[in-house]
């Protein structure tokens, strides 16, 4: 968007509803401003009636900074709300995110968690990677065993060797010690 405003040979109006759809961070705010002061750029909210241009005055300009810092603001609560999440279903020994190569994603029907459970089609394979990283095989001589190992199919690909692990590690949380498999 800010390649086409600057591409234009007239003055551009962008309207936008508030300050948050246009911009979350201050990162943006200099790059909008040296628009304003070329008089290449005019913003509009329609939201806060708020129009800024070259000739804004202060209380203009103040308005459209006091909008930035609660979009701001908006964007680290939500950071906040999804790291504080994490550490609770890491705390009530949920799984979070997308399971590793060799496991699937499921609920445990007990208690209705997150976790992983092995994939009977891959795991097999990545059992096979941890003895050859551990003998120090390099990564072409295993994708010629795992072309072996593995038939071609649209759900596992050469590709997924990246996401091999190589190696059994100790990963260690607030609340528990837990045993899992590094990738390179």
């Amino acid at each position: 968007m800010i390649h086409f405003i600057k591409s234009q040979k007239e003055k551009m109006a962008l309207i936008v509803d508030t300050v948050d759809r246009l911009q979350r961070s201050f990162r943006e705010t200099p790059v909008f401003n040296d628009l304003m002061q070329q008089d290449v750029l005019e913003l509009h909210f329609v939201k806060e009636g708020n129009v800024l241009s070259k000739d804004a005055n202060s209380s203009q300009k103040l308005m459209w900074n006091m909008g930035v810092v609660m979009a701001q603001s908006y964007t680290d609560q939500l950071s906040d709300n999804v790291r504080r999440s994490i550490h609770f279903k890491v705390r009530n020994g949920e799984w979070c995110g997308m399971a590793p190569l060799g496991y699937l994603n499921a609920v445990d029907g007990n208690t209705g968690k997150a976790t992983v459970i092995p994939n009977t089609f891959t795991s097999f394979a990545v059992i096979q990677r941890l003895p050859l990283a551990s003998y120090g095989l390099r990564r072409k001589t295993f994708s010629n065993r795992w072309k072996r190992l593995l038939p071609r199919s649209k759900f596992l690909r050469l590709s997924c060797l990246r996401s091999l692990p190589t190696s059994t590690n100790c990963m260690r949380t607030k609340s528990n010690t837990t045993m899992t498999a590094s990738t390179p």
